[in-house]
């Protein structure tokens, strides 16, 4: 305010507070006083207009009541009426603002605890899919073993029925005749020779029983070990397709639980991100003076939800008070005799104080940054280790087992799925079963 102002207006509020006529002293009332202080402030406060209009109409008629009784009047029924309401909208401000953000705390609690089982989730399935990637090589090496040992057992099962039958001919380099004269007593030289060529016939042909009998026993008992082995790992290789089928159900069970787990993670987020925006949108809302504030009744302002947020419609609303009031004070002390003057305005001025007097609205902006981010979608979130698997359908070979990178955009849209595995048919109904 301009110099030349407070002079005009100190001029105007004197002649407000120096009219009488001679002889006879007609007392200034207090809504002319509010008036002149008003217009020396370029400022009509309604509120405090109609609490002089009620001081005035509570005086008694026809009572000489004195002019500064009827502004301390004032200056107490702004201290009590009109100063409460704009600390309470104040407190009420300060009260919205800290329960908002405290659903955002409880909203980021509930999203880090489901963010902690989701992971645990991922990496329970992660850790069963690659037990069952185990499975099936091991169902690929009861296989292999399988062959090898059917294929030994038909080979030794062979060599035991090819030496099954023993035949031989032990003719072959001995002399069965003879032929002597006994005039001249050859006969028994020759009958000699003759029983040793059988003894020797006969030893051959127990020596190649003995052998043959005895590598026989051998290819036997080779047979049945080959073939007990070949059932052994028969044996090995239904157990192993036994585990890898158990494995596949628990690892298809904790699949659905993981992708449960991310979904429901994901709406939590969504309802986070819902949070932090009305926390968000009302801490905008005490930071924004309202337009047209000027031209609002101050009783409807503070008690207005939309308006009586604003942090600096209030410091405004209890400037100007505090500045009247002051300027009533100083009035009142002064009598009809003196006019308060710029000097009186510039030291209301400064002993304005809204922290001290109001308060300070308290954001928590700090608190509220560090929790924030449900609303962010640039980055995909990791899930678990950060890994997934790629099983083409069916029971593939072990190799075709392939690690990716588990980070699934997000959309912190309600209403849209958070994750695209969350459109899966069936998902949805078994997440808000």
């Amino acid at each position: 305010m301009s110099g030349r102002s407070f002079v005009l207006g100190s001029l105007a509020l004197k002649g407000v507070w120096s009219a009488r006529h001679k002889g006879t002293v007609e007392a200034s009332t207090a809504v002319q006083a509010v008036d002149a202080i008003g217009a020396l402030l370029h400022r009509q406060d309604l509120t405090i207009r109609r609490i002089a209009e009620l001081v005035d109409a509570e005086a008694t008629p026809g009572a000489a009541q004195a002019y500064g009784d009827h502004l301390k009047q004032a200056v107490r029924k702004i201290e009590t009426e009109v100063e409460p309401m704009i600390k309470e909208a104040h407190s009420r401000a300060q009260q919205q603002l800290t329960e908002k953000l405290q659903t955002v705390k409880a909203a980021d609690e509930t999203t880090k605890a489901a963010k902690q089982a989701t992971d645990q989730r991922a990496d329970a399935w992660f850790t069963c899919m690659a037990e069952q990637k185990a499975d099936q090589q091991e169902i690929e090496d009861a296989t292999d073993a399988m062959v090898a040992a059917k294929d030994a057992a038909a080979k030794a099962c062979q060599a035991q029925q090819e030496k099954q039958y023993f035949a031989s001919s032990f003719g072959e380099g001995h002399k069965f005749d003879i032929a002597c004269d006994f005039g001249e007593g050859a006969c028994k030289p020759k009958l000699q020779g003759f029983n040793a060529d059988v003894d020797k016939m006969l030893q051959e042909a127990q020596d190649a029983v003995k052998g043959s009998t005895a590598q026989y026993a051998a290819l036997k008992a080779g047979c049945e070990e080959r073939t007990q082995e070949a059932a052994r790992a028969e044996g090995a290789k239904k157990a192993a397709e036994q585990a890898w089928a158990r494995k596949e159900l628990k690892c298809k069970d904790l699949g659905q639980a993981r992708d449960e787990a991310i979904c429901q993670y994901g709406h939590q987020m969504q309802e986070k991100c819902l949070k932090e925006t009305e926390y968000q949108e009302y801490d905008a809302t005490t930071r924004a003076k309202t337009d047209h504030y000027s031209s609002l009744d101050p009783r409807q302002l503070l008690a207005s939800g939309d308006h009586g947020a604003s942090e600096p419609d209030r410091m405004d609303e209890w400037t100007s008070t505090h500045i009247l009031k002051c300027m009533l004070s100083s009035a009142a002390e002064k009598g009809l005799e003196h006019a308060v003057n710029a000097k009186d305005v510039q030291a209301c001025t400064d002993s304005v104080n809204y922290e001290k007097h109001v308060g300070k609205l308290d954001t928590q902006k700090a608190a509220f940054d560090k929790m924030a981010g449900a609303c962010s979608s640039d980055q995909p979130v990791v899930f678990g280790n950060g890994q997934t698997w790629e099983v083409p359908t069916g029971q593939p070979n072990a190799a075709a087992y392939t690690k990716q990178e588990l980070q699934a955009p997000y959309w912190p849209t309600k209403g849209r799925h958070p994750f695209e595995v969350c459109g899966s048919e069936g998902l949805r109904d078994r997440i808000f079963r």
